[in-house]
């Protein structure tokens, strides 16, 4: 329903919104990670996200690759 009404074509545009969310998802990781640094970090955990910051840049840069250059 949402998709109908936004006029979106995902068909065309599927890895531009995956690789966006991707790299967005990175860097809201990538924020905790520096909240660690900063020893501000709110949940005992937050250092286990600094593994998944480089993966999820490298899988958006990578649909970006092969959908956009």
């Amino acid at each position: 329903m949402y998709i109908e009404k936004s006029g979106f074509d995902l068909d065309k545009e599927w890895e531009l919104y995956m690789a966006y969310n991707l790299f967005k998802s990175a860097g809201i990781l990538q924020g905790i990670v520096g909240r660690v640094r900063d020893g501000t970090a709110a949940n005992k955990n937050a250092e286990e996200m600094r593994a998944r910051v480089r993966p999820l840049a490298e899988g958006a840069w990578k649909l970006i690759e092969e959908n956009f250059v």
